[in-house]
């Protein structure tokens, strides 16, 4: 039984159990049988219904329990007035003030996995030799409809360059060039993190693992310097195995 057409899921649980008293919406396409959520107690139906006309042809009709509609239309309407009551309703936002609230949550998500020989923190006159796409294109949303874009997106490259000298190269290919750039650096930061493809709505993730592409790549620089560091962001778990075998320090 899909959820938005559950007796139980919406009535005994929701409302009762829970003492639940907003609006039921379905998920996008979520229902499947048009008169089974509405009588489970479905309040609106995303997007447009497709059984729109018929859905009010059959409510003419008396097809429906009255009290049933009325319940709903009811949430519906309070619901409405409760956003015209709302005090700040058309006020500008403040986004300088909301994009440092964001950067607070962010800091204090961050964490420390592996510090060895506490290699962290750099100082901040270190020069650092900077690996991977995500320094330069961070990995801060999601995908489908996780896919928001920031008030500011802050590069995590522009920030360390904003503190020492920093060499970048992008992608996770060990070229040549990159491994005889890493056995020459102090210190190496490698961004890595999940991608679109394995972390988004409609599919589940068939494992834990970061693209293998990362891993070997990490593997390979971390045995060119072992003062190498990853930096990881990711939208939620991930096997750090073969990483901390290799590195001394993971975020």
């Amino acid at each position: 039984v899909y959820a938005c057409q559950s007796p139980f899921a919406l009535k005994e649980l929701l409302r009762d159990a829970f003492g639940y008293r907003g609006l039921a919406i379905s998920d996008w396409g979520g229902v499947q049988d048009k008169r089974a959520s509405v009588l489970a107690g479905l309040d609106i139906e995303m997007p447009q219904s497709e059984w729109k006309d018929a859905f009010i042809q059959d409510v003419v009709d008396g097809k429906y329990p009255i009290d049933v509609i009325d319940t709903a239309v009811r949430r519906i309407l309070s619901a409405y007035d409760r956003l015209l009551q709302n005090p700040n309703r058309g006020k500008p936002a403040d986004f300088e003030r909301h994009h440092e609230l964001a950067r607070n949550v962010a800091r204090e998500g961050i964490v420390l996995l592996k510090n060895d020989g506490g290699i962290l923190p750099l100082a901040n006159d270190a020069e650092v030799l900077v690996l991977g796409t995500f320094a330069a294109h961070p990995r801060m949303n999601g995908g489908g409809s996780a896919e928001l874009k920031p008030y500011r997106l802050e590069n995590p490259l522009e920030a360390i360059r904003a503190i020492c000298p920093a060499t970048y190269f992008d992608g996770y290919a060990a070229t040549a060039e990159i491994i005889a750039a890493a056995r020459k650096a102090k210190s190496v930061v490698i961004f890595t993190g999940t991608t679109p493809e394995l972390e988004s709505e409609g599919h589940d993730r068939i494992d834990m693992r970061l693209p293998d592409e990362q891993v070997v790549f990490v593997e390979r620089i971390s045995a060119a310097n072992p003062r190498s560091i990853v930096v990881n962001a990711s939208g939620s778990a991930i096997e750090t195995g073969r990483i901390t075998a290799c590195v001394p320090a993971l975020v």
